[in-house]
C-alpha cells in the first residue's frame, strides 16, 4: 500500500534556518485507493551521531555517540488506537509550524563517521503488521561562530616546517617551508591571501607548489569504557605555482584562494564529539618522483 502523494513543502525555499527561526510549510496528503491507519504525526528531530569501527575480526569494535539537540511533534490526525480511513482521491493539508530554539545550534554537517541532521518526518501509523509510511524532509541549519572563534579569526596565522631528503649519511641540507596569513578569518565565497616563503637548501629540485583547503573532521566515540578517536579530509580549490625552485635559492609565492561553501570551523557551536578544522594546505613537489613531498597546514577560521 502506497499514498499517490506524501509531501512536505517548506514555505521558506532556500530551507535554511538560523537558530531562533520559524519553520513553517505543510504536508500534503493523497491517497489513490482508501488507506486505513491510526493516526499521522510530524516529527521535527535535530540531532548528531557518529559510528566508527576500529580493530579486525574478533578484536573488531563499533565506537558511536549521539546527541539529540531537539525532538518536537505534531499529531495531524487520529489518536494512535483507534483506526481511521484517508479517503482516496481528496489531497488533505496540514499547515505546520516550529520554532527552532534560540540557543546556539551546530551546523548541518554530513562527514564519512557521522552526521548533524535537522529533519521533519511525516509518518502514516498503521496497524501492528503493517508499514508505516513515510516521507522526510531536511532543512539546513546555518550556525554562527562562538565568540572565541570570532577572535581568533582576527589574529594572524603562520606555520614553519623544515625538512631534509636522504638518510643517515646521505641526508643534504634542509628544505624550510614558511607559511603565512595575515588574517585567518573568512567566509565562503571569499578570497583568503597567503605567503609561501621556500628556501631550499637541499639537493633536490623542487619542480612546482601547490596550494589548496583542507578540511580535518574529528569524530570521537565510545565503547564500553573506552574513548577512541577517528579523522577524515577533504580538500578544495587547488592552486599551483609552476614555477619550481632550484637547490640553493629561494622563493616567495602570494596568492590567495576561493573559499569553499563548507559548514563553519567548529560547526559554529560546537558539538562534543565532531570537530571540524580548516587550514591553508601548502604542498612542494619535487621533480624526483620518489622524493617525499613536504607540506604545511596553516590553521584558518571559516565562518559564516
Amino acid at each position: 500500500m502506497s499514498l499517490e502523494k506524501f509531501e512536505i513543502l517548506l514555505d521558506e525555499p532556500s530551507m535554511q534556518y538560523r537558530p531562533g527561526q520559524r519553520v513553517s510549510g505543510k504536508i500534503l496528503i493523497k491517497a489513490d485507493k482508501e488507506v486505513k491507519c491510526e493516526e499521522v504525526t510530524l516529527v521535527f528531530k535535530g540531532q548528531a551521531h557518529v559510528r566508527f569501527t576500529s580493530g579486525t575480526g574478533d578484536d573488531e569494535d563499533t565506537f558511536k555517540d549521539s546527541e539529540e539537540f531537539f525532538n518536537f511533534q505534531k499529531h495531524l490526525i487520529g489518536d494512535g488506537e483507534t483506526e481511521i480511513s484517508i479517503p482516496p482521491g481528496d489531497e488533505l493539508t496540514f499547515d505546520f509550524a516550529f520554532q527552532l530554539p534560540s540557543q546556539p545550534l551546530p551546523a548541518s554537517f554530513n562527514g564519512f563517521h557521522g552526521k548533524v541532521e535537522y529533519v521533519l518526518k511525516g509518518e502514516v501509523k498503521r496497524s501492528l503488521w503493517k508499514w508505516n509510511l513515510t516521507t522526510l524532509q531536511p532543512i539546513t541549519i546555518l550556525a554562527e561562530l562562538n565568540q572565541e572563534h570570532v577572535s581568533e579569526a582576527k589574529l594572524p596565522s603562520e606555520v614553519k616546517i623544515s625538512k631534509t631528503f636522504g638518510f643517515c649519511c646521505c641526508t643534504s641540507g634542509p628544505l624550510l617551508l614558511h607559511v603565512r596569513v595575515p588574517i585567518r578569518g573568512c567566509v565562503s565565497g571569499e578570497t583568503i591571501h597567503f605567503e609561501v616563503d621556500v628556501n631550499n637548501m637541499s639537493r633536490k629540485q623542487i619542480a612546482d607548489l601547490s596550494a589548496q583547503i583542507c578540511q580535518k573532521v574529528k569524530f570521537t566515540g565510545k565503547h564500553l569504557s573506552r574513548e577512541k578517536t577517528s579523522s577524515s579530509h577533504a580538500y578544495f580549490n587547488e592552486i599551483r605555482r609552476s614555477k619550481g625552485v632550484s637547490p640553493g635559492d629561494s622563493e616567495t609565492w602570494r596568492d590567495a584562494l576561493v573559499v569553499p561553501s563548507v559548514p563553519p570551523t567548529n560547526l559554529g557551536a560546537g558539538c562534543r564529539f565532531i570537530d571540524v578544522q580548516y587550514f591553508i594546505l601548502v604542498t612542494t613537489h619535487a621533480a624526483d618522483l620518489m622524493a617525499i613531498n613536504p607540506r604545511a597546514l596553516c590553521p584558518i577560521v571559516i565562518g559564516t
